[in-house]
């Protein structure tokens, strides 16, 4: 089913390279092209993708509830399993900064995210760990245990790759990582995800059957939670809405490269998307060559950044504008993490009262 939302009144280094990283030991990571390219009638078919999603949700036919469960679905949609691969960068952070706390927190709850895929998806789940080598190797040796601990019961494969710290570096190590990998084939989708997100548990499982179900381009994972709100960040004015099985998907101006797509359609813009650090404007090229309907998001959003998120009793909601379904309390989520994480043998430093830690973030 679609929804054409107009709205009224509204505000308004390349990669074709071989390269060499050290890392502790002294030991070179080298990573080859595997995929040097694809063909421009592959590109094609990515750009008519991106342009027929619309067609594809009306396929789905009318959602229907199961009165049993009490979940909804989509009769003509047929149900499969999904390659994906998790990517994530963790630069060294002192252990007595807060945002190290954080970045814990979060990884937490990726763990938690991963514990709701079912078990035939989770053996199709991958997740890499891109992890500064600035640690001591104590300190490194306990994160390696941490990661291994929360991921490894629910994923088929937790690598860990130990990186120099730097800005460009981690995402075009990240990129050329899925062109030597051989696990990754064309149809994987591969979450880019933030070391300091905090999300709700079913953000992946949910975002998962979303490319199951409309094969979209690019979702897009804002930086604040009401971003993909239904009244701001207009794209000429209409938005495009797709039914989802829990949630409202719509079509977005993206300002950040937090997303998650398939390795195809990151081939298919690849020229895009490695040669500018303007992620604004490689949004807009990307944009311009596959059409309004390239990038999706969420709503209401499954996370953001902490320190951009609401407190409940900050959130001003009047009668006329009643918007407080996109405020969820994600602090409390946040908080109930960390309290959890720190529970656990493997937590990699030394506990912290969650009152002090939140109050101070």
């Amino acid at each position: 089913m679609v929804i054409s939302y107009q709205q009224q009144h509204l505000s308004n280094l390349s990669i074709n390279f071989t390269s060499i990283f050290i890392t502790k030991p002294t030991i070179s990571v080298i990573f080859r092209n595997r995929f040097e390219s694809i063909s421009d009638h592959v590109k094609e078919d990515v750009y008519n993708q991106c342009r027929t999603i619309l067609e594809r949700s009306q396929l789905l036919g009318i959602l229907q509830h199961n009165i049993s469960n009490g979940q909804y679905f989509f009769p003509n949609l047929i149900t499969t399993l999904q390659d994906v691969y998790l990517l994530i960068h963790y630069p060294s952070l002192s252990n007595e900064d807060n945002k190290f706390y954080l970045q814990m927190t979060s990884s937490y709850l990726i763990s938690k995210n991963l514990q709701k895929l079912s078990i035939q998806q989770q053996m199709r789940t991958r997740i890499v760990i891109f992890l500064s080598e600035n640690y001591t190797n104590v300190m490194y040796k306990r994160l390696e245990l941490w990661f291994k601990s929360i991921y490894e019961p629910y994923t088929i494969i937790t690598h860990i790759i130990r990186i120099q710290d730097s800005n460009q570096i981690p995402f075009n190590l990240m990129i050329n990582y899925t062109k030597y990998n051989e696990d990754i084939q064309l149809d994987t989708i591969l979450f880019f995800l933030e070391n300091d997100y905090i999300i709700e548990t079913d953000m992946l499982s949910d975002t998962i059957e979303f490319f199951m179900s409309h094969n979209p381009c690019f979702v897009y994972q804002p930086d604040y939670s009401d971003n993909c709100r239904l009244d701001i960040n207009n794209d000429n004015e209409q938005i495009n809405i797709v039914l989802g099985r829990t949630r409202l998907w719509r079509s977005i101006v993206s300002t950040s490269f937090t997303y998650a797509c398939r390795w195809r359609t990151f081939l298919a813009f690849e020229d895009i998307i490695m040669h500018s650090s303007n992620n604004r404007k490689i949004n807009h090229d990307i944009k311009l060559r596959a059409g309004n309907t390239v990038f999706f998001c969420v709503t209401p959003s499954y996370g953001g950044r902490l320190e951009t998120l609401l407190l409940p009793n900050e959130i001003n909601i009047t009668m006329d504008d009643d918007t407080s379904v996109y405020y969820k309390d994600l602090w409390s989520i946040a908080r109930h993490a960390f309290i959890e994480a720190q529970k656990l043998d493997s937590f990699p430093v030394k506990k912290m009262n969650e009152q002090i830690l939140f109050f101070q973030l």
